[in-house]
Order: C-alpha cells, then sequence, then structure tokens
C-alpha cells in the first residue's frame, strides 16, 4: 500500500519542531520522525517528507507531510473479506495514567492537539463492515479523544484520529478525567477495520 499522509500539531509541539527543525538539521524532529515511520512500523519504508507552517494564529498549527510504503498490510480473512491492522498509526503522544489515586495535583507537561487522518484509495469498490464499533470518543475538561472510520465513497475509507489536551492543571480529585482519555484511546489503538470485496471483484493495491 502507498501513502500519501499529513499530521496535524500545535501548541508546544508546533514549538518544538520548528526550533528542532530549522537550527539541528541532523537530529531534527524530521528525522525522528522518519527514523520512526521505518523503523517502528511494520514494513514501513518513508519515501518524502517535509514540514509546511506554521499558522500566523493561534495555536499556531504545524503540519508534517510525509509519503511511502508499505507491504503486507492487508491480511485476508476468508469469504471476501480483508482486514487492515490500524495499530500502527494511531500512536499519539498520549499522556499515560496509572491506576492509584494522586494526592496531589497533576500538571500535563503543556497543552496540545494531535490529529491523524487517512484516507484508504482502493481501486475496486468495498464495503466497511465494522463501522459502528469503530467510531467513538470522550470530552471532558482536561481535553478529548475521538476516533471514526467513515466510509466515504465506494472506494474511499477515511480514518481520524484526534487527542487534546486543554487544561494546564488537574486537579488530584479530577485525575480520572486523564484515565478516561487514556483508555478510551487504548482501546481504539488496537483496532482494524474489515471490508468485504463486492461479488467478482478481485484486490489490487490500494492507495491511502
Amino acid at each position: 500500500m502507498y501513502f500519501d499522509a499529513v499530521t496535524t500539531k500545535s501548541g508546544a509541539f508546533s514549538f518544538f519542531d520548528r526550533v528542532v527543525d530549522y537550527n539541528s538539521p541532523k537530529d531534527s524532529l524530521k528525522s525522528q520522525i522518519n527514523r520512526y515511520l521505518n523503523s517502528d512500523i511494520k514494513n514501513f519504508i518513508v519515501d518524502t517528507s517535509y514540514f509546511t507552517g506554521p499558522d500566523s494564529i493561534f495555536p499556531y498549527k504545524y503540519y508534517f507531510h510525509y509519503t511511502g510504503h508499505q507491504k503486507d498490510r492487508i491480511v485476508s480473512i476468508g469469504d471476501s473479506l480483508y482486514s487492515i491492522d490500524l495499530s500502527d498509526w494511531l500512536d499519539h503522544s498520549v499522556m499515560p495514567a496509572t491506576s492509584t489515586d494522586r494526592f496531589v495535583d497533576f500538571y500535563p507537561d503543556f497543552r496540545y492537539s494531535e490529529q491523524f487522518s487517512y484516507y484508504y484509495v482502493f481501486r475496486v469498490p468495498v464495503e466497511v463492515q465494522n463501522p459502528s464499533s469503530l467510531s467513538g470518543g470522550i470530552t471532558n475538561d482536561l481535553g478529548s479523544y475521538q476516533f471514526s472510520v467513515t466510509q466515504i465513497s465506494n472506494t474511499v475509507v477515511q480514518v481520524q484520529s484526534a487527542y487534546k489536551i486543554v487544561k494546564p492543571r488537574l486537579p488530584a480529585e479530577e485525575y480520572n478525567q486523564l484515565r478516561q482519555l487514556y483508555e478510551q484511546w487504548s482501546m481504539f489503538k488496537n483496532s482494524s477495520f474489515i471490508f468485504k470485496l463486492r461479488k467478482g471483484q478481485e484486490l489490487r493495491e490500494s492507495r491511502n
């Protein structure tokens, strides 16, 4: 499969991207992301990558564009049914939550947002089989997490994942809000979407 993707960042992430990318080329965030994509995502190779932005108004969004390709991404599960594992592509910079209670306030490192949007474009008509189980999210005072898999047309499927932290301080008695965000993300992170080919169709290489 071939990829043409954009990652959107804002807040402190945006500032860090600008400083590191322009002042330290060898150790830039771009290089780090390229290394991550090439080494941590199975069978993925980055072809091109570059930054654009930032926006001129708050929260100064920054955009990381990349293209690449990945082998053995689509798995046949029988009877014209196929599965695509999404876990490699939903790896947000989340703040993990412990299971124990806190007795002091929690201070996130910074406020930020991070959104992934992927379009899977097939060369033949497909039908997503499990859309209702691949849509949901949560919003609370600390932030939000939203996930969706949407069939845009009979050949296009959109996957969106958005994680946001908006509060600079979380009182100890509200620490469960961080757990809620983390648990919601964890549930969808290991998702796969299943699709079916129309009768008589054969699956050929697709682009997303």
